[in-house]
């Protein structure tokens, strides 16, 4: 991994997606995931722990949904003064309730699960340059 490769999250409750996702992640020259997880609650107890530039969190998870957790994520790194990462949902549709409710928790995109991986990577990218400046990565180096 060089020092350039934007760090992902992905917590998805599907082994399949998540394999699916590493894979096309991973073959990119800048990006690596470096955490997974398919438990919510697990997540919100770790991801403090983690160097990360991006979260990909599914909408749809045991428990709790990703809206929800992305609140609690986000709110929880703030409370612990710590840098917030660029946070993209996923799901298989977006109502417009579900839209509004995301850019409140603090997603900074959303991308549907038949969208062309294309999207996802554009998304990753675009966010991680957007929001993240300087990067996380640099402040924690």
């Amino acid at each position: 991994m060089s020092s350039h490769d934007f760090r992902i999250a992905l917590i998805d409750g599907d082994p399949a997606i998540r394999a699916g996702r590493r894979l096309l992640l991973d073959s990119q020259p800048d990006m690596k995931v470096v955490y997974e997880q398919s438990q919510a609650h697990v997540a919100l107890g770790e991801i403090e722990n983690q160097l990360i530039d991006v979260l990909i969190i599914d909408h749809r998870l045991q428990g709790t949904d990703g809206v929800t957790l992305a609140k609690l994520l986000v709110e929880k790194l703030n409370q612990l003064e710590q840098i917030v990462p660029a946070v993209i949902i996923t799901g298989s549709f977006f109502t417009f309730e579900l839209l509004m409710a995301s850019i409140r928790a603090g997603a900074t995109e959303l991308v549907t699960q038949d969208s062309p991986s294309s999207e996802l990577l554009d998304a990753i990218r675009k966010s991680c340059l957007l929001y993240t400046s300087p990067s996380p990565r640099d402040a924690h180096e």
